[in-house]
């Protein structure tokens, strides 16, 4: 299959970039997806929104950064959660802003920049893979096809930049909507019950020009 070979030919390099940093900068990377789940809990679960405002936290607390830690655990990798490096990790990624003793989101979503290589690439990596397990499932079995939507057509050169300013808010549109869906049901989780991990991405390629006669 093709995306367990593409999985097996870059697994090596997944694993080996976190190890190209300092210790501290994978301690932080290594807390990515939690950081990214608190920051959704935060804007979309009350009692830490009001309004649709989130609420600045204390980091300890029953409503506080730690009991939203709390509640991210029971995504599967995260039960041995640790709030305080969670805390960190949002704090170099200038995520949060600190007003007193609480903390407050100072954006919506989780800034990776160079100072996270190994869990950029991983996580790049990842959604290649779910892109290609996606396209090699629905090709397999047309009449239980897993769901992949795309559009094909042209841009005038001169459009191109307003065209991918359009784009983005309403890519950014729905995968808010599409996260909050999926923590809202994180939310009514069963005890017993199992989850499924979900891979939704949502990209623009683009190519050269094309020549005009």
């Amino acid at each position: 299959m093709a995306w367990r070979h593409f999985r097996d030919c870059l697994k090596d390099e997944v694993l080996k970039a976190p190890f190209r940093t300092s210790l501290k900068e994978r301690a932080y990377a290594s807390f990515g997806y939690a950081a990214s789940d608190v920051l959704s809990v935060w804007h979309l679960c009350p009692p830490f929104v009001k309004d649709g405002t989130p609420q600045p936290l204390p980091v300890r607390g029953r409503i506080s950064i730690d009991a939203m830690v709390q509640l991210v655990r029971k995504r599967p990798g995260l039960m041995r959660l640790d709030t305080r490096r969670v805390l960190k990790f949002l704090l170099a990624s200038k995520c949060l802003r600190r007003i007193g003793r609480r903390y407050i989101p100072a954006s919506r979503y989780v800034k990776y920049n160079k100072a996270f290589p190994g869990y950029i690439s991983g996580h790049q990596l990842r959604t290649t893979e779910a892109l290609l397990r996606t396209f090699e499932d629905s090709a397999k079995a047309p009449s239980t096809r897993w769901i992949a939507f795309s559009a094909d057509g042209a841009v005038p050169e001169g459009q191109v930049v307003e065209f991918e300013n359009e784009f983005n808010p309403r890519a950014r549109d729905m995968m808010e909507a599409m996260d909050a869906d999926m923590i809202r049901r994180t939310m009514t989780q069963g005890r017993r019950e199992k989850t499924v991990p979900m891979t939704i991405a949502v990209f623009m390629s683009k190519k050269l020009p094309m020549r005009t006669r």
